[in-house]
């Protein structure tokens, strides 16, 4: 009998002790260990996101006059195409201007290209002021346009692919004359040679006008590059006719 009501006893006290032992009650979930939190605290390391620094500090020297963004290379990601004038200049001559060209990099924009040449000086325009008009980005070229002149006016705008590892100039459009009296205009194709002319003479009193339009190829070869160009030097004569334009 007293060994019947010992076994009882022991058995209720073992089973009562299983009932509340703490490994019994907490959830297997609070005991998974965690991964990620084990390996961050073990390598020390924590992880921050890159900021891109989307401005661009120009040194000193150099201050900003036209900017333009897009796709030069046909990569997908833009470029921008800064031009840029000289902070200081001599008293003989005004401030030199220069392209510079950035590409994207991972934390922020870096110098992909510099260029002397392309974009005319501030007192290249005549009585109309500085020529430098704007800088574009289309179809993967940079675009530069000018204006100026006084009684004849002229406009120029000069368009460069990156191509043969240079900036080739690729078009050339040229417009100038006077109001009331003529107006001549040249788009030059210097890939294919095709020139499109056309003149225009223009009366206000009589309140008349008259167009001629004309076609013809010119080649030029090798093409000229952005570096050191001066637009509206080079001359191409105009077959049949005593008529001369530069681009």
């Amino acid at each position: 009998m007293f060994r019947t009501i010992t076994l009882a006893l022991l058995l209720s006290y073992a089973c009562f002790s299983c009932q509340n032992s703490p490994a019994a009650t907490e959830s297997p979930e609070t005991d998974a260990p965690n991964v990620e939190q084990e390996e961050q605290q073990s390598s020390g390391s924590i992880m921050t996101e890159v900021v891109f620094n989307d401005s661009i500090d120009l040194p000193a020297s150099w201050t900003l006059i036209g900017e333009a963004s897009g796709d030069l290379n046909k990569d997908e990601l833009a470029e921008r195409v800064l031009i840029v004038q000289a902070t200081e200049a001599s008293e003989d001559a005004a401030p030199e201007r220069r392209i510079r060209i950035y590409q994207r990099g991972y934390e922020a924009w870096s110098l992909w290209q510099e260029v002397a040449g392309g974009v005319l000086p501030a007192d290249a325009g005549g009585m109309l002021g500085d020529p430098f008009q704007e800088v574009s980005i289309e179809r993967s070229c940079i675009v530069l346009n000018h204006f100026g002149g006084s009684r004849i006016r002229w406009n120029y705008t000069h368009r460069y692919r990156w191509q043969n590892e240079a900036w080739e100039m690729i078009g050339a459009t040229v417009v100038y004359g006077a109001p009331c009296d003529y107006w001549h205009e040249f788009d030059y194709n210097l890939s294919t040679g095709k020139v499109v002319g056309k003149i225009e003479t223009e009366d206000c009193e009589k309140d008349s006008s008259t167009t001629d339009g004309f076609e013809f190829t010119h080649q030029t070869r090798p093409l000229p590059t952005m570096e050191k160009y001066e637009p509206g030097t080079t001359a191409v004569a105009v077959p049949g006719r005593d008529l001369t334009f530069y681009f």
